[in-house]
């Protein structure tokens, strides 16, 4: 996913327990949250979301979710998050 929006990948996680996720830290900053750190979660449940960090260590804070499609293409998802970084907060 990192190298379709043309960035490097620096942290990524998958669980395997059910239900499985993945989160994967982007470069850039979404929109409204400049000093915060961003990322893409997927889980088999829900699809794809973008979360920025909170201050305190608690879980992160979901700001917007893709459409309800589980699987999509990856450039699809790419130019969903690199919408996101340009201040994009539509559904694809």
């Amino acid at each position: 996913m990192s190298s379709a929006m043309g960035s490097r990948c620096d942290c990524a996680c998958v669980l395997t327990e059910r239900p499985v996720s993945v989160y994967l830290a982007i470069d850039g900053h979404l929109s409204g949250y400049p000093d915060r750190d961003a990322a893409l979660l997927w889980d088999e449940e829900r699809g794809w979301s973008a979360a920025v960090e909170t201050y305190s260590g608690e879980d992160l804070l979901v700001i917007a979710d893709m459409d309800a499609e589980i699987w999509p293409e990856p450039s699809r998802v790419a130019a969903w998050a690199t919408g996101l970084l340009d201040g994009v907060h539509a559904r694809i």
